[in-house]
């Protein structure tokens, strides 16, 4: 009971005097501006932590192997191929047994550099040998061609030119200066890996298919 109020009369809160004061439509209206004021805030919410989100997101799949590389990461440097690699005879250290050859970067006059496009380094990308931190690594074009390319052949360039000047070579046709190389495929492959991504020698044999 408040004070000076009639006996038997209890004045209502003025909060529900308020509320009684409002009409129906106005109660209805309040309710709709605080579901959207909720809704702003919500809304609000999700923007500021979308950024973070994001870079976690990120985060995780560069952990997993996920794009290793993008946008930023772009290769300076054509993608390395065997097509730039010719077969030479091997050092007398590296010789071992019948695998007397190995894989080189041609000489600057080569016409393969002009055919193919070779330059002095290339780009390996997602690559078993030389994985790189970033999925993609800058190679000299000798290192490529000795860890990832089989000789198809052991005879020498200065061999093969010599035999062009053979009376015979008119009737076969000669030899190609050049002994292409192939890439690596199987058990030579898995040889050339190393736990320190610096490589291993192969020991690919020469195949006797190429002149």
């Amino acid at each position: 009971l408040k004070p000076n109020a009639p006996c038997g009369i209890v004045l209502a809160p003025r909060a529900d005097l308020a509320s009684q004061r409002l009409g129906p439509e106005r109660r209805s209206t309040t309710s709709t501006l605080s579901m959207f004021r909720s809704l702003a805030a919500v809304a609000t919410a999700v923007l500021l932590l979308a950024p973070h989100v994001a870079e976690g997101t990120s985060a995780r799949l560069r952990s997993r192997g996920i794009f290793n590389w993008g946008a930023s990461h772009t290769m300076s440097d054509k993608e390395c191929t065997c097509n730039c690699c010719i077969s030479e005879l091997r050092r007398p250290s590296e010789a071992n047994g019948l695998i007397n050859a190995k894989c080189t970067s041609p000489p600057e006059n080569d016409h393969r550099i002009s055919l193919y496009g070779c330059s002095r380094t290339c780009t390996v990308v997602n690559d078993p040998i030389f994985p790189g931190e970033l999925g993609t690594m800058k190679l000299e074009y000798n290192r490529y061609c000795f860890y990832h390319c089989a000789p198809t052949g052991s005879a020498s360039a200065v061999a093969k030119a010599s035999s062009n000047s053979d009376p015979e070579a008119k009737l076969y046709g000669g030899n190609l200066v050049d002994t292409d190389c192939v890439p690596l495929k199987g058990d030579f492959l898995k040889q050339a890996i190393m736990a320190d991504h610096n490589g291993r020698d192969p020991e690919a044999p020469a195949a006797p298919t190429s002149r």
